[in-house]
């Protein structure tokens, strides 16, 4: 609705234009073509009871008309001017006030003190507009500051800048600013850009609940409503399916009625089109509190690859073992054999061939470390690119980066290759003398000198097999991981969080949850830790036997990491939370997740006043201030009450018909959605409807202007 809070009906001061002077009929004429429904006369240095009383009749309640004036004010330095605006139903005294202050004095060129003006106006019912940023007159920082300290409520004053640019970049820092046509000539009024109020008000007391309510309530840029109609589809409770429109808000939208009549199929409408459109909503019910909490503390197995332990460290152990094969040494009897055949031979025995030695080959080390270095740069570069970590940096050293990986990727390809070759090398010539060595053999009645005893491969392996083994024993044995997260408040002093710990398993593991049996990994790792205790003796049946129990039981490395959660308090110590405790719990978690959108469905639901007062309405006022949508459901008259939300939706359910009225307590008004003649009372239907209505309205008498 549009407002006009600086307009002037008549020529006061000296220099001012006659075009300013206008009469009753055509006033309202101008003021209707405009469709401005709240206009405050203010002309300098006069309130003229007579013409304001005149202008009312007129305008017979087509639009509202507040008694006003713009004073010349003074302190000690600066000269300024500042608008006052009166409750109408303060008339009498705001005339009585006005006389006061100003007396006999000439009116053009009267300037009063602004102390003066405070003393007089302090505790009336009125609102303050002073000149600002490009306005001349313009109040000081002193002048400001002095009104701050004296004006009790201070959502009643407010500052008028010279345009809407700078009052948009005042409204965005946390002013209250505001403007008005300052009318110079009638016949260009309706070509005046005009300030908007986000909602209908039908009184002076309903505007000032909305300034009360937080300095970004009243937004007079034009245009600037931030509401959204939602197109949901509703499924009733008789099983039809209805598709309906729904006005919210990016502040407070209260959904209320009797029990039955379809809140919370409003409630689910709207959650399926939020999660639709991608939007992240912080959703409360209170029937599924119990199912959070369990749901809290149910183990998932994908939490297992979540955790931080290197996973593919014990798979390769594991995988390692699994795969492991003794490597004998050289028969004795092969080089009895030898030494009893090595003269059959002279021609074999002059060329040397039974004395050829394999060479020994250590470059295999080298080329499985440059491979696996050359492997983690690759999955460097891969990451990068795959993941966009290239986001923070310009082009210049996007490029810089790209560049150093690719020449450490290059430099360890170059080492694998140069290593791959060596072995390979090694390799192929080792075959061939063994190749030459069992061919001499066929084409001989004698026998080779075997390549090696062996006993340097076997005993590297069985040592190999000691140290694998290890290192899987010490990984379980010390592998431990603690992760906390704060679930809620249940007071000032007492914090609540769901601790995670994670362990592999190693012994009698109690409350953890692993991917098989106790048994079952007992026995696991009883036969792994006899192959660590037998690797140097006869090992192989346990080998065997730990093989079979991986296929058998079909074990991962994973199963041995087992999860144990439970909640805790802020010292520390293990904690169970009663069932109002959980309510109040998963209700404070909801509210303090940093969403856009909060929905909440009956969140006073078995919790005390106190709770629902000191917690649940302050937060739901600052997420409001956040410029936050939340969503309420509710049969609590001090939530659908107090938060004075921006959108009142009430259903009702009569006669097998479903009913939906939207409104809000600014206008007092219900209107049917489908149907705008019928329409119902705001407060009534508040009082009628929800749970402590009567105390919620009549202890709170800034709600309304009168009981």
């Amino acid at each position: 609705m549009k407002i006009d809070f600086h307009c002037h009906t008549k020529s006061v001061k000296q220099g001012e234009t006659e075009k300013r002077n206008i009469d009753s009929k055509r006033f309202v004429e101008k003021i209707n073509d405009a469709n401005v429904k709240i206009v405050a006369i203010t002309n300098h240095n006069d309130f003229d009871k007579k013409q304001y009383e005149e202008f009312v009749e007129e305008a017979n309640e087509s639009f509202q008309i507040w008694p006003g004036i713009e004073l010349d004010i003074k302190d000690d330095e600066t000269e300024a001017h500042l608008i006052i605006i009166s409750n109408p139903n303060c008339l009498n005294e705001f005339e009585t006030s006005i006389n006061n202050l100003i007396g006999d004095n000439d009116k053009s060129t009267f300037i009063a003190n602004i102390e003066d003006v405070l003393n007089e106006f302090n505790n009336k019912d009125v609102i303050y507009i002073g000149h600002y940023i490009g306005k001349k007159k313009m109040l000081s920082p002193k002048m400001i500051e002095l009104m701050e300290k004296t004006i009790e409520e201070k959502y009643r004053l407010f500052l008028e800048p010279s345009n809407y640019k700078t009052l948009s970049v005042m409204s965005d820092n946390g002013f209250r600013a505001i403007m008005g046509s300052d009318v110079q000539d009638w016949e260009k009024y309706s070509s005046i850009n005009l300030p908007e109020l986000k909602l209908e008000v039908d009184s002076f007391n309903k505007f000032l609940l909305l300034a009360k309510k937080d300095v970004t309530t009243i937004n007079t840029l034009l245009q600037k409503k931030e509401k959204r109609d939602i197109d949901i589809s509703i499924k009733l409770k008789n099983k039809k399916v209805i598709n309906q429109t729904i006005p919210i808000y990016n502040d407070i939208n209260v959904i209320f009625g009797l029990k039955g009549t379809g809140k919370s199929c409003i409630i689910d409408g709207l959650c399926d089109k939020y999660i639709k459109d991608g939007i992240d909503c912080s959703i409360y019910r209170a029937k599924d509190v119990d199912d959070t909490i369990k749901s809290m503390q149910t183990i998932n197995d994908n939490e297992k690859f979540e955790v931080e332990f290197d996973l593919n460290i014990l798979s390769k152990f594991i995988e390692k073992i699994s795969k492991w094969k003794d490597n004998n040494p050289t028969s004795l009897s092969n080089y009895i054999e030898y030494i009893e055949t090595k003269d059959n031979n002279k021609n074999k025995k002059r060329l040397g061939i039974t004395k050829l030695k394999p060479i020994k080959n250590n470059s295999t080390e080298k080329y499985d470390e440059y491979l696996e270095k050359r492997k983690t740069i690759d999955n460097i570069i891969n990451e990068y690119e795959d993941n966009n970590l290239y986001e923070f940096l310009d082009d210049n050293d996007k490029n810089i980066l790209k560049e150093i990986n690719n020449k450490i990727y290059i430099k360890y390809d170059s080492f694998t290759k140069e290593e791959y070759i060596k072995y390979k090398s090694i390799e192929l010539s080792n075959n061939c003398i063994t190749k030459i060595k069992e061919k001499a053999d066929l084409l001989s009645s004698s026998k080779s000198v075997p390549n090696s005893t062996g006993f340097f491969e076997f005993a590297k392996n069985r040592l190999t097999l000691k140290n694998e083994t290890n290192n899987i024993l010490k990984l379980l044995r010390e592998t431990k991981k603690i992760e906390e997260e704060k679930i809620g408040n249940l007071d000032e002093d007492k914090e609540v969080f769901l601790r995670k710990e994670y362990k592999t398993f190693f012994d009698n593991e109690t409350g953890f949850k692993f991917g098989q049996t106790a048994t079952t990994l007992k026995s696991v790792l009883k036969t792994l830790k006899n192959v660590n205790k037998k690797s140097l003796e006869d090992v192989n049946e346990y080998i065997k036997l730990f093989n079979q129990e991986l296929k058998d039981n079909n074990i991962q490395a994973t199963d041995f990491i087992g999860i144990k959660k439970y909640f805790i308090n802020n010292k520390g110590e293990a904690y169970e939370p009663s069932d109002g405790e959980r309510i109040m719990l998963i209700l404070d978690r909801a509210l303090f997740e940093n969403k856009e959108v909060y929905i909440l469905d009956e969140p006073e639901r078995s919790l005390g006043n106190n709770f629902i007062n000191d917690v649940v309405l302050p937060r739901i006022n600052e997420l409001a201030k956040l410029k936050k949508t939340i969503i309420i459901a509710t049969h609590n008259a001090n939530i659908a009450v107090r938060t004075l939300p921006f959108v009142s939706i009430l259903k009702e359910y009569t006669k097998g018909e479903y009913k939906t009225y939207i409104g809000n307590p600014f206008v007092n008004k219900l209107i049917n959605q489908d149907n705008e003649e019928d329409f119902k009372n705001w407060k009534d239907e508040s009082i009628r409807v929800l749970e402590g209505g009567n105390e919620a309205f009549y202890d709170r008498e800034d709600v309304y202007e009168s009981r």
